[in-house]
């Protein structure tokens, strides 16, 4: 009987470490723009066989890693920036959610790609801050 709660309270406290460990790797994953939908500011830019986003609150990161390939809806986007010239970066504020590390975009030239939910602004007018 004494083995039995001994067991017993060992697997009580493995089923508690692993409740808090399954917690923290969740919280962690909500907390981290990186890894959840969050609000993205920065320059989108289209041309042939390019669709990339260079994020205005992350310019060490980007600049590290260069621009990321967009994907997701990006209708109203595309929308704005075909009536500028080809090729004419746009300033654009959307939720969106970054991938990992990897190789993505065409012949994987890009180290994320970042997958754009809602869109909330977008406008010809690049803000300082963001250049």
């Amino acid at each position: 009987m004494k083995k039995r709660k001994i067991s017993l309270a060992i697997l009580s406290l493995l089923a508690v470490g692993l409740m808090a460990t399954l917690v923290y790797l969740w919280v962690s994953k909500v907390n981290d723009p990186l890894q959840s939908v969050s609000l993205w500011r920065g320059i989108y830019t289209e041309n042939f066989e390019n669709s990339s986003f260079q994020p205005c609150e992350s310019k060490e990161l980007s600049s590290s890693e260069g621009d990321w390939w967009t994907t997701g809806n990006l209708k109203e986007i595309r929308a704005v920036a075909d009536k500028l010239n080809d090729f004419t970066p746009v300033y654009v504020e959307f939720t969106g959610q970054v991938s990992p590390k990897g190789t993505y975009g065409g012949l994987g030239a890009y180290s994320r790609e970042i997958t754009v939910k809602d869109v909330m602004k977008v406008q010809k007018e690049i803000p300082e801050e963001c250049r």
